[in-house]
């Protein structure tokens, strides 16, 4: 119950109990002939008029008062509480409890419109504490608001103060030039960005690429670098397409960084851009020429092994044949005719070696064996070996410091790259000096040992310089001998030195003369200079001879009978596997051709001789094909490379190596 009941709650009795006076006095004038059977008719009325006005607490009253009254009046004996009569303590009890329940509804009433009220209460009192933290919430997100929107009125300001300064540079600049807000929309687009777009200034501020774009796919490309940029924080420079206006793509080479405000808030991304549509078509036409280019490199060299390899058969044929004559050459004609065809056989075969040497270099099977290499002796040698060259062309022939260097000056390197490399240099010397002579000399430097090559011969000229290592180029000159290169050697030369990892020097004067130098790493402590096995001792066993050239056929066969051999021979594979058969695969050795015409390669005819056999036999392949492919074949086989035209004395050799098991060369 609430204060307000409480405080009311003695006036409620007294209105109970005036009530109750009320009923007494009309049950004592008006009602008074009733007599004790209606005692409490006047009573009733008064219970509930209490009980309807003051509560249970006023009907109580009412009720204990109207008892005592009607008891005291109209229950006999009357003028006492004593009630006598059974049929009057019925009515008393009726009465009494009649009105006992109607005070205990009124109380139940009373609480429960107590709780109503206390839960009404509860209730107005949440909603004003829910109305109090909403007004707390909206002043807050108010002032919020207000926050923001002063920023970003500061923020657009400093941004239209920025693209302010863009316009002024942008206004008179070829390139596009544009600002995007963050959600990029263009705010600033100078006229060689509408130009592009094709667009007026009305229609592209305030709109993205999406929306100005024809392709949806270089628009959303446009726009996730833009989102990429922005989310980065850095500046980048990369390539992007647009068609715009006009019929062509267009490729341009955008510089783009995010646009900060002074407090470092992101406002968008500022781009400059540049058109490089016509450099990139220009990059593809350079890159279409160089692949033509390479295509004609292929050709040129895939021509020049073709021409190589058919020129090698019959010169081939020709050096075996010649090496017979000199060995039975009696009169002195004969000798002199084998002498004179030998020197033509020598350059030919000069000119055949220089497209080989390229060929096995371009092919990458030339690996370098590097060990500890007197110097002073492999010079020395070479110098023996030119000066009689020298003598015959008039020219003097020297060697400086060879004998004082020999077997202490030692360099790491592989020895017969450096031979081939100095034989190179030797011979371009001797073929480009008309007079004077050449010098070979070899001096210390430090941790490196120098090697020089010097003539006296026509030089070459400064513009000239840059081009001597090329491929095929030949300086233009009265005094060089043009029958005897393809300008392959100095080309030769600098490719073994870049495997050796040495380095070239060349010095040189036009009308004076010219110095080469190779600089090769130094060897302080040579453990011994390897001598490689030579082709001594006796020369037995049986060879099976397969070549598809008759002459090359009878050649080889006549040279290895001449030595001590025995030898079979067959003209494709398929009669070497018959023959092999019918011999049941007695031989020792095998010299093959790699081209026999339709059919098995050499070197297919030899694995499927081993696979019959069941062993392997000791091969020496003698081809004329100098195709880079092709010498990685026959690297790959393990067997033995020798590259027609090959010379008696080296075949020789090679075939005492061979059966003797000394390591192949190639």
């Amino acid at each position: 119950m609430n204060h307000s009941n409480l405080d009311s709650r003695p006036h409620a009795i007294l209105v109970a109990l005036v009530l109750v006076l009320v009923a007494t006095l009309l049950r004592l004038t008006l009602l008074q002939s009733w007599g004790a059977s209606f005692a409490f008719i006047t009573f009733y009325p008064a219970v509930m008029l209490a009980v309807l006005h003051g509560g249970a607490a006023s009907g109580l009253t009412a009720t204990l008062a109207s008892t005592a009254i009607a008891d005291y009046f109209w229950l006999e004996p009357a003028g006492s509480l004593v009630v006598a009569a059974p049929n009057q303590w019925l009515a008393l009890a009726v009465f009494v409890a009649s009105n006992l329940l109607v005070v205990r509804v009124a109380g139940q009433k009373e609480r429960a419109c107590d709780q109503l009220r206390l839960l009404e209460r509860a209730r107005v009192e949440d909603f004003e504490r829910r109305a109090e933290e909403l007004e707390r919430q909206v002043a807050k997100r108010t002032a919020s608001l207000d926050k923001e929107i002063s920023e970003r009125r500061r923020a657009e300001a400093d941004l239209w103060q920025a693209t302010a300064i863009l316009r002024g540079i942008g206004q008179h600049s070829p390139d596009p030039i544009y600002v995007k807000d963050v959600e990029g929309r263009f705010l600033y687009a100078n006229p060689a960005v509408l130009a592009v777009i094709g667009k007026s200034a009305a229609e592209v501020l305030g709109s993205t690429d999406a929306e100005l774009h024809s392709n949806d796919e270089q628009a959303a490309a446009v726009m996730a670098n833009d989102r990429r940029i922005m989310r980065g924080g850095a500046a980048e420079v990369i390539e992007e397409r647009w068609d715009g206006a006009g019929p062509r793509q267009r490729i341009f080479r955008s510089a783009k960084a995010p646009l900060l405000l002074d407090d470092g808030s992101l406002a968008g991304i500022v781009c400059v851009s540049s058109d490089i549509t016509q450099s990139k078509a220009a990059e593809q036409e350079l890159r279409m020429a160089k692949a033509e280019a390479e295509r004609a490199v292929l050709a040129r060299s895939k021509f020049l092994a073709a021409a190589s390899h058919d020129l090698r058969q019959p010169v081939q044929s020709l050096v075996l044949l010649l090496a017979m004559l000199k060995q039975n050459a009696v009169a002195p004609k004969v000798v002199k005719a084998a002498e004179l065809m030998g020197q033509a056989l020598d350059g030919l075969t000069l000119l055949l070696n220089s497209i080989l040497d390229m060929s096995r270099l371009d092919a990458g099977v030339v690996m370098p064996q590097v060990r500890s290499v007197d110097v002073g002796a492999l010079l020395d040698r070479l110098s023996g070996e030119y000066a009689a060259q020298a003598e015959a062309r008039a020219l003097r022939f020297k060697g400086s410091g060879l004998q004082a260097w020999r077997a202490t000056l030692h360099a790491r390197t592989d020895p017969a790259l450096l031979e081939r490399a100095l034989r190179n240099l030797i011979e371009n010397a001797l073929r480009y000096t008309r007079r004077g002579g050449v010098l070979v000399g070899v001096r210390r430097r430090g941790d490196r040992v120098r090697i020089d090559v010097v003539d006296t011969g026509v030089g070459i000229a400064a513009e000239k310089l840059s081009h001597i290592f090329e491929e095929f180029y030949q300086v233009s000159s009265a005094g060089r001998e043009r029958a005897n290169g393809l300008g392959l050697g100095l080309s030769i030369v600098e490719r073994i030195a870049h495997l050796l990892g040495a380095e070239i020097e060349v010095r040189s004067r036009e009308g004076r003369g010219s110095r080469f130098s190779l600089l090769l790493p130094l060897d302080d402590e040579p453990a011994g200079t390897a001598v490689p096995p030579d082709a001594t001792g006796a020369e037995t066993g049986r060879i099976l001879v397969i070549d598809d050239d008759e002459a090359v056929r009878f050649g080889l066969r006549m040279l290895l009978e001449g030595w001590g051999y025995q030898t079979i021979a067959a003209a494709s594979g398929d009669e070497a596997l018959a023959l092999g058969a019918a011999e049941a695969w007695r031989f020792d050795a095998i010299v093959a051709d790699h081209r026999l015409g339709p059919g098995l390669t050499g070197v297919a005819t030899v694995h499927e001789i081993q696979a019959r056999a069941g062993r392997t036999f000791p091969t020496l392949v003698v081809t004329g094909d100098t195709a880079p492919e092709r010498i990685a074949e026959i690297h790959a086989s393990g067997f033995d490379l020798l590259h027609k035209p090959a010379g008696a004395r080296e075949l020789r050799l090679r075939m005492a190596r061979l059966l003797a098991g000394a390591p192949r060369e190639d």
